[in-house]
Parts: structure tokens; sequence; C-alpha cells
């Protein structure tokens, strides 16, 4: 017998060798694929329910940061309107005081004035 020429046990083993490398790639390919997919799904899952959940403390965020604005800008229209009554008389030579309903601020005359 020639060495150099393949026997037929020998072709045969090789495709039956292809075969089962073939078959294994096939299903380490779906159980991989099955597995991406399933992470997937898992992780979609977990960042909707931290999505709804970054939703609803922005909104509490939202809902805190207006009433502080809204609390604030009146504070400040009234420390401006404080302010420009005590520059008004200041300004004026009016009394050295201001009444309390405007506000609680009392305004002392300067030395020299």
């Amino acid at each position: 017998m020639n060495p150099s020429v393949p026997t037929s046990s020998v072709i045969l083993d090789l495709n039956m060798v292809s075969f089962v490398v073939g078959v294994v790639s096939l299903i380490t390919s779906v159980l991989l694929s099955w597995l991406a997919i399933w992470l997937s799904l898992r992780f979609k899952g977990e960042s909707d329910r931290v999505n709804t959940e970054t939703r609803a403390l922005l909104m509490d965020i939202r809902t805190d940061a207006k009433s502080i604005s809204a609390f604030m800008a009146s504070e400040m229209a009234e420390y401006g309107k404080a302010g420009r009554q005590a520059m008004t008389r200041a300004y004026l030579g009016g009394g050295s005081t201001m009444s309390a309903e405007s506000a609680s601020v009392e305004v002392k005359d300067q030395p020299g004035s």
C-alpha cells in the first residue's frame, strides 16, 4: 500500500471529526445566543426599574426646587422693598427706623449726617 494515498478510513474519520466539531459549534452558538437574550432582558428590566425610581426622585427634586424658589422670590422681594424704603428715607432725611409692617429692619443714622 502506498503511504501517500489516504485510505477511506482516514477520510471517514476526518469527516466524522468535522461533523462533531460542527455540531458542538452549533450547540455552543445556540446556548450563547439564548444566554445573550436572557441577559439583555434581565438588564432591561432592571434598568427600567431604576429609570422609574430616578424619575420619581427627579420629580421630588423639581417640586422641592420650585417651592424653595417661590419662597426665596417672596423673601427677596420683601428684602428689596425694605432696602429701597431704607435708602429712600436715608436719602430724603426721613425717620431713622422703618415701620414693622414693611420689615423688621432697623436703620441707624450714620455718624455726621
